[in-house]
């Protein structure tokens, strides 16, 4: 009986991120979900040089948590858009990457990967996927907009167009 319950519990995340990457949302393939009064999890963690981040960001504004692995290809067609946004929006909203990292040499990818795309915001390591785990993420990337009252209000699951994030970005800007 408890294999049965085991197994059926570890093949739901399973099921769930099969169905949610076989999905059309719309062009963006992205599910927008509201998630108003939700409160933020803070954490703790740093960068590749070691600098430490946290939420103490929204003392200053609103914040965009985006996760995201370089071995997704819907966070490599997403990379350059967030970080025209962040030039376009950096001055109200502050953004964080958060790799979902797991060893050093996905270290060594994500490494990479910012390079690539010359990402300008600060990107974040959630080694152990701690920071994944709280924040439920099952899909990525997955976008989480939250504001100065630390409160999570939206979130996009997989890749977002442009029009789907400056309507929230705007709207985060606009709800002080």
């Amino acid at each position: 009986m408890k294999k049965t319950l085991l197994s059926g519990a570890l093949l739901i995340p399973i099921i769930v991120i099969v169905y949610l990457s076989a999905l059309d949302f719309d062009d963006a393939k992205a599910l927008e979900v509201s998630n108003s009064n939700l409160q933020a999890a803070d954490f703790n963690i740093s960068n590749f040089n070691g600098a430490n981040y946290s939420l103490e960001v929204l003392q200053e504004k609103p914040l965009i948590i985006n996760f995201w692995a370089s071995w997704c290809e819907p966070c490599n067609n997403e990379a350059p858009l967030l970080v025209d946004l962040y030039e376009q929006y950096g001055e109200n909203v502050e953004f964080y990457g958060i790799n979902t990292t797991d060893g050093e040499l996905k270290i060594k990818d994500a490494k990479g990967f910012t390079d690539k795309f010359n990402i300008n915001f600060p990107v974040l390591l959630d080694i152990e996927g701690r920071v994944s785990k709280e924040y439920g993420v099952i899909a990525l990337p997955t976008t989480y907009f939250i504001d100065q009252n630390g409160v999570i209000v939206d979130k996009i699951l997989g890749e977002a167009s442009k029009e789907i994030f400056e309507k929230r970005i705007k709207k985060l800007i606009k709800d002080p």
